[in-house]
């Protein structure tokens, strides 16, 4: 995705956007597990648009234990990805 690109998160997911050089790249999460990131830095952003009884998301450090909570259904926002080593959208 180019800078300045738009994207739709679709419903029942939760969707993580990193720069990656000189695009951004946009991962849409489905399925209730951890997602291992790698070679995520600087800031990027999320969107939840998962069902609203879906649990919170979850950003997990190096030891797997979630350091940042995100907010339910409907909601975005922006993240540093340095300390992120996995995510969970349904934690």
């Amino acid at each position: 995705m180019a800078p300045g690109d738009t994207y739709t998160c679709p419903y029942g997911y939760f969707c993580a956007q990193v720069w990656a050089g000189f695009v951004w790249k946009v991962f849409f999460l489905y399925d209730c597990q951890i997602y291992d990131l790698y070679n995520w830095t600087g800031t990027g952003y999320w969107r939840n648009n998962q069902t609203s009884s879906a649990p919170n998301p979850y950003l997990l450090g190096s030891s797997g234990i979630p350091i940042r909570v995100l907010a339910k259904s409907p909601s975005s926002g922006s993240a540093d990805w340095d300390p992120v080593y996995s995510i969970s959208p349904c934690y």
